[in-house]
């Protein structure tokens, strides 16, 4: 398979986050565009086999992100004190893979990811992160991409409301 591709780009896109638990157990994290393009996205799926697979849907038209899905499922927030350091970079980035086309609208990668809450923020990291300094590239005000050089490492969710950190006690997934 080809590596994905992100290019830095600025990103004047409107963005909602949705957190919602669904019940004891499982909570489902998204940020998602206002402004919804219609027709069929590129997805990358980042797949551990064991839930539903991180999903960033692209928009083919210009590699901006037109969603992320992700869920908490019978498993626990970890509260963490001992964070990577996160340099905003203040610029968003566009996302291609040369395997991407009419045909193929979807690459699947493995990917394992652990949830973190550190004050008002959640981080999904992978699971395997053990480096101290993350590059964060921008969705919104609210939310940042993570990379490790060029190899997407996770999600941050920051300044949590209090409607979103109650969804996420009432799913009793947090520690």
């Amino acid at each position: 398979m080809k590596k994905v591709k992100f290019e830095k780009v600025f990103n004047n896109k409107k963005y909602i986050r949705k957190i919602e638990g669904m019940g004891e157990g499982l909570v489902l994290f998204e940020i998602s565009a206002a402004d919804k393009r219609i027709g069929q996205n590129y997805h990358l799926f980042y797949e551990d086999k064991r839930k539903p697979p991180l999903d960033i849907a692209i928009n083919p038209e210009d590699g901006m992100i037109e969603y992320i899905s992700y869920f908490v499922q019978d498993e626990m927030i970890n509260n963490i004190s001992d964070i990577p350091a996160i340099i905003n970079e203040g610029i968003g980035i566009s996302i291609s893979n040369e395997n991407f086309n009419e045909n193929s609208m979807n690459v699947t990668v493995d990917g394992r990811f652990k949830f973190w809450k550190l004050e008002n923020a959640i981080l999904i990291l992978k699971d395997d992160i053990k480096e101290r300094v993350l590059n964060a590239y921008r969705i919104n005000d609210l939310n940042n991409l993570l990379f490790l050089g060029d190899d997407f490492v996770g999600i941050e969710l920051k300044n949590l409301n209090q409607e979103e950190m109650i969804e996420i006690m009432n799913s009793k997934c947090l520690l």
